[in-house]
């Protein structure tokens, strides 16, 4: 956990877009939490499934920013 600390002070880039994706997830909570949500557990996996894909785009897409 630490050591993703120290990456995340390291690559301020990648913290904005964690903050942004955080933010999105949040609206999309608040949204879904309007509806009646029968299985949290499978909207909990889903988000996690989204959160890692976007975070594996986003450093693909922030390594190829630096060649």
């Amino acid at each position: 956990m630490e050591e993703m600390e120290d990456f995340l002070k390291a690559r301020p880039i990648l913290r904005r877009n964690q903050i942004m994706l955080e933010r999105m997830l949040h609206v999309v909570l608040m949204v879904v939490g309007d509806v009646k949500v029968k299985r949290l557990e499978t909207l909990y996996i889903k988000i996690v499934v989204i959160k890692l894909l976007v975070a594996k785009r986003l450093l693909k897409f922030n390594s190829r920013d630096e060649t």
